[in-house]
């Protein structure tokens, strides 16, 4: 029994190794798909410096409004408290 599972083991190791050797190899990088690649990259780059961006103003303007908020909170406990 453990014979023939060590032998079925081998044998599909080097069936596996076999089909792997002989696979074809990938088709080559022509020198336009890569420009394109290395194009579309840096505009994703771009995106994502501009979101980040947008990003950072966006927090500026919530602390911004948070601050506000706070000093209507005040504002409105001062006039209900001065009643």
């Amino acid at each position: 029994m453990k014979n023939s599972l060590k032998l079925l083991f081998a044998v599909t190791i080097i069936a596996s190794f076999l089909l792997t050797a002989c696979a074809p190899p990938p088709p080559p990088v022509s020198k336009a798909q890569l420009e394109t690649a290395e194009q579309e990259a840096i505009k994703a780059e771009k995106v994502a410096s501009e979101l980040k961006s947008e990003m950072e103003t966006l927090e500026e303007q919530t602390t911004a409004k948070k601050e506000e908020l706070e000093s209507l909170k005040k504002y409105q406990a001062g006039i209900e408290a001065g009643k």
